[in-house]
């Protein structure tokens, strides 16, 4: 949201109407529950049209009892110590925010969600150990599901470079909810569907 792409009003007007198309088909599948892995502003600090777009969005989700489970991506942090991200605005009791610090929820005793914001590439260990943790944790849950923002080892052709070494994945989950790169793509990996959802508007 905000992203004004070739400098076009009418361009961000698009992206904000795709993500209220978003929402409504969401509320019409009556889904249990929206997963978002990241990049949910252009930047660290949205202009006030695109955060009342969120803002209207999540609010609609809220009246619908579906709640959101959300991780900061590389374009709604900003690299400097101690700095919040845009996505604190939303929080309440529908909307979740996972952190490097609270990396995981339980939700209904049985479905265990984890995520952690964008790390860099260079903050392998940091990545590793964090990744240790939440395997452990999230033994003896019936579902298990794990949001990331960052790119792949399995699905990196040459193309970008990747924040996540395929033996980085804990195992035993049931779904990677990736983000990172803006284009649709799935697979299967270490037992699991593994997907990007891509951007809502291209």
């Amino acid at each position: 949201l905000g992203h004004r792409q070739y400098g076009i009003e009418e361009r961000e007007d698009d992206l904000y109407e795709a993500f209220k198309n978003v929402i409504d088909d969401m509320i019409e599948r009556d889904v249990d529950v929206v997963l978002h892995s990241g990049d949910l502003f252009q930047n660290p600090k949205p202009q006030i049209k695109a955060i009342l777009a969120a803002k209207e969005g999540f609010e609609k989700l809220k009246k619908h009892n579906i709640p959101v489970y959300a991780i900061a991506g590389n374009h709604d942090i900003m690299r400097k110590s101690g700095t919040k991200i845009p996505h604190e605005l939303f929080i309440d009791d529908n909307f979740h925010v996972l952190t490097t610090r609270k990396n995981h929820v339980v939700v209904n005793g049985e479905v265990f969600i984890a995520g952690l914001p964008f790390l860099q590439r260079s903050e392998e260990k940091v990545i590793e150990r964090l990744l240790e943790q939440i395997q452990e944790a999230s033994q003896g849950y019936k579902y298990k599901i794990l949001m990331l923002h960052g790119g792949l080892e399995k699905f990196n052709e040459g193309t970008f470079e990747y924040e996540f070494s395929n033996k980085a994945l804990p195992e035993g989950f049931d779904y990677f909810a990736m983000g990172h790169i803006h284009q649709k793509l799935t697979g299967d990996f270490k037992g699991a569907e593994v997907a990007y959802a891509g951007s809502i508007e291209r």
